[in-house]
């Protein structure tokens, strides 16, 4: 049942991106970042692979998905550049075909593979996330939405897995942070949310804030005991999380080895992000601050007052499905998902515990920064999604399953009931060549009046019988 449903998400999240890829009108920026991919697609058709430093078109943002863009377009035939136009212009009436295609193509593809991410975490979410609408369109849309939106989840997916000591996934980790670092900034609040979750596991295992900032270890099984006590009684988690937790917290590691792990999922991150955004090569600080100074100015700029948003808008967003484009999208269901999100938070805090983390540090950050352009809302759909599928599992399907099972052992239990209250066949109901023998039955009558027993013909033998006294 599992696979099914894992399949089941992986050809919704398939079709339905497929499906948006055709029918979408061209959007905002899609002419801009379409004009960059069509940049890094002449480097590589030329072979120029040093431009790769000096180009990145809307340098606000880091240069990876753009690049990956262009890597998409790149065997095709190139066409005239599309022109330079303000961020703050309409959207293009017609893009380049089939450049724009195969661009929206390599966004759908990431699009897909998040919704498979999260399916092997949990099934159900995975189909949910392959239904929003948001995700469907700014995943199938020539925008920075899709690498980010899987990279950040793949991150804090490889963190969980590592349970803090793997060091592969450890180091997976890390370069899928480096890797979002370099595909769009915001997203980089997953990274926050794996830091906020390791010392929540350290101050649990050594039981005090103060012993896990310091790597200290009070009484060692002792504390681990205690900690492993406060794990299942607080958090509700499962058994086998709870004996896995207690395994780990059986022997913390060291001052120095955790903060090493620390280091090198840190490391492993700043590496990935300056090899994946060669614009910061030959001028590394004056270019990465320049990137990240024009979205404070942005963000106080005309356009973004224009637009009026509310503090708010960010649930706006995430109540509601796309409200554009009739047709395009065979599903709305994102109000129920968002709701049942809310009846879900409990159970994410104690199951997934950074998926929370991650949740409450995002919307904190959307809530507080003045621009809320939609596509934003991606930043936190997965882990929606996640809270989404634990809130119907508890609201829905276990309320069923639970029913079900009373009613089948009730229908059981009259089942046994009749079996034992069945009448029994009396001899005298049924003529004598029926008969059989029934045990332990208080009605049952032998008909001993119809033996016959040959005792006539039998010949016992008494003239060979001698008695032993005789011999005396």
């Amino acid at each position: 049942m599992r696979l099914l449903l894992i399949t089941l998400a992986v050809v919704l999240a398939l079709g339905l991106r497929l499906r948006a890829v055709q029918m979408l009108p061209v959007d905002y920026d899609e002419d801009d970042y379409l004009r960059a991919a069509q940049q890094y697609a002449a480097a590589i058709q030329h072979g120029e692979w040093n431009a790769f430093t000096e180009l990145n078109y809307r340098s606000e943002h880091p240069p990876l998905s753009k690049i990956v863009y262009g890597v998409a377009i790149a065997p095709l035939k190139p066409v005239p550049e599309i022109p330079d136009q303000p961020t703050t212009a309409s959207p293009a009436l017609r893009l380049p075909q089939p450049h724009l295609l195969f661009a929206r193509l390599s966004g759908a593809f990431f699009g897909v593979l998040t919704a498979l991410a999260l399916a092997l975490l949990n099934p159900l979410a995975g189909i949910l996330l392959a239904l929003n609408t948001w995700t469907i369109k700014y995943s199938s849309q020539v925008m920075l939405e899709a690498i980010p939106a899987f990279t950040s989840l793949a991150c804090v997916l490889a963190y969980m897995k590592s349970q803090r000591r793997d060091l592969f996934w450890l180091a997976l980790s890390g370069i899928l942070l480096g890797l979002t670092a370099a595909s769009k900034y915001m997203y980089c609040v997953a990274g926050v949310a794996v830091l906020a979750d390791w010392l929540w596991q350290e101050k649990s295992a050594r039981g005090s804030w103060r012993n896990a900032l310091t790597a200290r270890h009070v009484e060692g099984t002792e504390t681990s005991r205690s900690a492993a006590q406060d794990l299942s009684g607080v958090c509700h988690i499962e058994r086998s999380e709870i004996s896995r937790s207690a395994r780990y917290d059986s022997s913390p590691l060291t001052r120095t080895a955790w903060i090493g792990r620390i280091a090198l999922w840190g490391a492993l991150a700043l590496l990935f992000f300056a090899l994946a955004d060669p614009y910061l090569w030959h001028d590394p600080f004056n270019r990465l601050r320049e990137s990240l100074f024009y979205h404070g100015d942005y963000a106080s700029s005309q356009a973004v007052r224009d637009a009026g948003f509310p503090m708010w808008q960010p649930f706006v967003w995430l109540f509601g499905s796309v409200p554009w484009h009739p047709g395009v999208f065979l599903f709305t269901f994102d109000l129920f998902v968002t709701v049942f999100a809310f009846f879900g938070l409990q159970r994410l805090w104690q199951k997934y515990r950074v998926m929370a983390l991650w949740l409450a540090f995002m919307l904190a950050f959307l809530l507080v920064w003045p621009t809320k352009w939609p596509q934003y809302i991606l930043t936190v759909t997965a882990p929606v999604s996640l809270a989404a599928a634990l809130g119907i599992q508890a609201t829905l399907l276990e309320p069923i399953a639970y029913r079900v099972s009373r009613i089948a052992n009730r229908v059981s239990r009259i089942a046994c009931r009749v079996s034992h209250d069945r009448p029994t066949i009396r001899p005298t109901d049924v003529p004598p060549e029926r008969l059989y023998v029934k045990p332990a039955t208080s009605n049952f009558q032998f008909p001993i009046s119809n033996l016959q027993f040959p005792i006539s013909n039998f010949q016992f033998p008494t003239s060979n019988l001698q008695s032993p006294i005789s011999n005396l």
